[in-house]
C-alpha cells in the first residue's frame, strides 16, 4: 500500500477502525498531517499507529491479534471493496476486540456484500442470510431468525449449543425486524 493513499486517508482509516482516537484525527488534521507523540506516555503507552513510519512485524508480529484485524480492516477500507471476505475475523481474540471488530463491520461495510466464516454465532445473528454448510453440501440458507425458529434447523441446534440461545433469538428477532423497515 506504500504510496497508494495519502496519509490522511490512511489516518482517516484507522479512525474509522478505532486504532487511533477520534481527538487523535482531530490533532493531525488540524496540524500538518503528523501527530507528535511526543509527551504521550511511555513508549509502550504511546499509540504506535499515530506514526506511519513505525515498522509493522512481518504477519503483524509485533501487533495484538485484534489490532491485525482492525488494520485488515482499514485496508479494505481504503479499498472499498463491494465484496467483503472474513474468515474466523474474530476466531482468537478477546470479546471486547470483537465487539469493536464486530461495530466496525456494521458500521463502515453496511453496502458491502460480506461473505463471512465463523464460529462466534453472535457475530453473524443479525445478518441478512446464513448458510449453513455440513460435510460441504449446503443444508440451509434463510434469514437467521427464520433458521433459529425452525425446531427442525441445525442452526437452532448449534445456536443452542452455545448456551447463549435466548440472546441469540432475541437478537436475531431483533434484526429480522430491522430488516422488514428497511
Amino acid at each position: 500500500m506504500y504510496g497508494e493513499y495519502a496519509d490522511l486517508q490512511m489516518f482517516e482509516a484507522l479512525k474509522r477502525v478505532n486504532l487511533i482516537s477520534a481527538a487523535e484525527y482531530q490533532l493531525i488534521i488540524d496540524g500538518d498531517g503528523k501527530f507528535s507523540n511526543s509527551g504521550q506516555g511511555t513508549e509502550e503507552n504511546r499509540n504506535k499507529f499515530l506514526d506511519l513510519d513505525n515498522p509493522i512485524s512481518e504477519n503483524g508480529g509485533n501487533l495484538s491479534q485484534g489490532e491485525r484485524q482492525l488494520m485488515c480492516l482499514a485496508r479494505s477500507l481504503l479499498k472499498s471493496p463491494r465484496v467483503l471476505m472474513l474468515d474466523e475475523a474474530t476466531a482468537s481474540i478477546d470479546y471486547e476486540a470483537d465487539a469493536m471488530i464486530q461495530k466496525t463491520i456494521r458500521e463502515e461495510f453496511s453496502s458491502t456484500t460480506i461473505l463471512t466464516i465463523a464460529h462466534r454465532l453472535k457475530t453473524i445473528i443479525d445478518y441478512d442470510k446464513i448458510l449453513v454448510l455440513d460435510g460441504g453440501k449446503i443444508k440451509e440458507f434463510d434469514h437467521p431468525y427464520k433458521l433459529i425458529v425452525d425446531k427442525t434447523s441445525q442452526f437452532r441446534d448449534m445456536c443452542m449449543d452455545t448456551g447463549e440461545f435466548d440472546d441469540l433469538v432475541a437478537l436475531a428477532k431483533q434484526a429480522f425486524a430491522d430488516s422488514k423497515n428497511r
